[in-house]
């Protein structure tokens, strides 16, 4: 290779090596620029407006609990699909008559795990007026004793 083409390929591996550094530093750069009024800095010093600090710290608060109940709704689940799996395998093992019972424990816990679902999240107060009233269609012309 003669030196010109050394010089142009080190050029272009130059502006390639800028180029990629520019890209990766970008979110940094990003992540450094100023929040809104009040927000406080590495330093733990805050602006001229502190309302939006106590708010912020308001919303961390908020985040934390939301957090804290998804993780206790998660336990809950997980504590269900093992009961539900302990019930399944003592199915799958029992013979006979305690097949059937074991059957019926398997239906229950599914029963009693689905209502549950509905209720936490507010479905089943509402959920047969809205069924009963949206779904079913009126046949009052051709079916009179409806």
């Amino acid at each position: 290779m003669d030196t010109k083409t050394v010089a142009c390929v080190h050029h272009r591996k130059r502006a390639t090596v800028a180029l990629v550094i520019a890209i990766l530093c970008t979110p940094a750069v990003l992540a450094q620029t100023p929040g809104p009024a009040g927000h406080k800095n590495d330093l733990g010093q805050s602006g001229p407006a502190t309302a939006g600090v106590m708010g912020s710290q308001g919303d961390m608060a908020d985040h934390k609990q939301k957090m804290a109940g998804q993780a206790a709704m998660m336990a809950k689940m997980a504590a269900a699909d093992q009961r539900l799996a302990d019930l399944a395998a003592r199915m799958n093992a029992a013979t006979g008559e305690d097949k059937v019972a074991a059957m019926a424990a398997v239906l229950n816990e599914l029963v009693a795990q689905r209502k549950q679902m509905h209720q936490s999240c507010g479905m089943m107060s509402n959920a047969p007026a809205a069924v009963t009233k949206t779904t079913e269609p009126d046949h009052s012309a051709h079916h009179p004793e409806k």
